[in-house]
């Protein structure tokens, strides 16, 4: 059973990607210019920008966005992280590679404790969300919710790696996928489909939530300074010297 604060983040973002996958329908269809494209996705991030912010402000007045200033006030009991749309990129070109995420902060012992993070994808029409001590969890509208766990592999021969950079250890090449969409490549990590993740630029609404999620799904984090790499207990063992 889902915690109140987890099913409140879930119906706002089911509120605010209602549009999104009509927008995603819609560029699917019509043939633009590049430039069409930016500002109609624009217009799309700031309406579902807007649509969260009038949803969310309810509970907590600490909102954080990708462009905003992260000043944390430690007056605050709650605060709410809030990505309307990573994968920016692929929506331009109607790829359904792209989702909305929101990660709950709260403080517990004084100190701001990552609770939950739920994030939608709206062309899937799937959610997922991790609880902290509940495990990461699937929901679609065709199965129930099942439990996600990172994979068992422990060869650095046959690895698979998420990544945003190219311009990294060519061993990894071979094996090395580009989504476009950070969380994408993360809950890939997390239901044991992908091996590696490695972010080498990470918004700050969105590294708490991952952080939550590995350590739920029964991963390990090599680094979440610079950037954030991500992979299971028996590869960690043996990827640090390789980055």
């Amino acid at each position: 059973m889902q915690q109140p604060i987890t099913s409140l983040l879930i119906a706002a973002s089911r509120k605010a990607v209602k549009f999104l996958h009509r927008d995603f329908l819609e560029l699917g269809m019509l043939q633009r210019s590049s430039k069409g494209n930016y500002d109609f996705c624009n217009k799309a991030y700031v309406k579902a920008q807007d649509l969260l912010r009038n949803e969310l402000q309810k509970y907590t007045s600490a909102l954080f966005f990708p462009e905003d200033k992260f000043k944390l006030d430690n007056s605050e009991e709650m605060v709410l992280l809030i990505n309307p749309l990573d994968g920016f990129s692929n929506l331009e070109k109607s790829l359904p590679f792209f989702a909305l995420s929101i990660t709950c902060l709260k403080k517990i012992n004084q100190i701001l404790t990552t609770i939950c993070t739920v994030i939608n994808f709206p062309a899937f029409d799937e959610i997922y969300y991790v609880e902290k001590g509940r495990g990461v969890w699937s929901e679609n509208n065709t199965s129930n919710n099942s439990r996600l766990r990172v994979s068992g592999c422990s060869s650095v021969d046959n690895f698979l790696i998420a990544t945003d950079d190219l311009n990294i250890n060519p061993v990894f090449l071979k094996n090395a996928r580009v989504f476009g969409c950070h969380c994408y490549g993360m809950l890939l990590l997390a239901a044991g489909k992908i091996d590696v993740v490695y972010c080498s630029s990470l918004n700050y609404t969105l590294k708490a939530g991952f952080d939550l999620i590995v350590r739920e799904a029964g991963g390990a984090i090599i680094n979440n300074d610079e950037m954030f790499v991500a992979t299971n207990y028996e590869l960690s063992k043996k990827f640090e010297h390789l980055l």
